[in-house]
């Protein structure tokens, strides 16, 4: 599994981190690539070539739901995995990152439990697929 690779897209340094620390006790042969600026994730995918974007919706511009729709547009990436965050239960704001074109939705945790459920979330997914 060595040189997969996981782009975490987030403006957020603390959640980033979060993400990050759990992702690597549950997948240590990923290589997790954290981005804060979302105008780079293009071309962070150009240089990485990731199996999957954690993609935060609430960002400065561009917003997650702005860069989900470029990804989709790009013939190269159209079917690279997308699970959107955001710390939003609301069932609407849940449904409409899969209404838009996105493979995934996850709440960003509350707690640092939280965190290693969303770490077994991702590594289930991509077990999975």
């Amino acid at each position: 599994m060595a040189g997969k690779k996981i782009l975490i897209v987030d403006d957020d340094a603390f959640d980033r981190s979060l993400i990050t620390r759990n992702l690597r006790a549950e997948l240590p042969n990923y290589d997790l690539v954290e981005i804060s600026d979302s105008s780079r994730v293009i071309s962070a995918m150009e240089q990485r070539r990731p199996e999957l974007v954690l993609l935060d919706i609430w960002m400065p511009s561009p917003d997650g739901f702005e860069v989900l729709e470029t990804i989709r547009a790009s013939q190269e990436y159209a079917g690279l995995p997308v699970i959107m965050l955001s710390s939003s239960t609301n069932p609407v704001d849940k449904s409409r990152p899969r209404s838009r074109g996105a493979d995934g939705y996850e709440v960003k945790p509350a707690s640092l439990a939280g965190y290693r459920t969303l770490a077994k979330a991702v590594s289930a997914r991509l077990q999975e697929g």
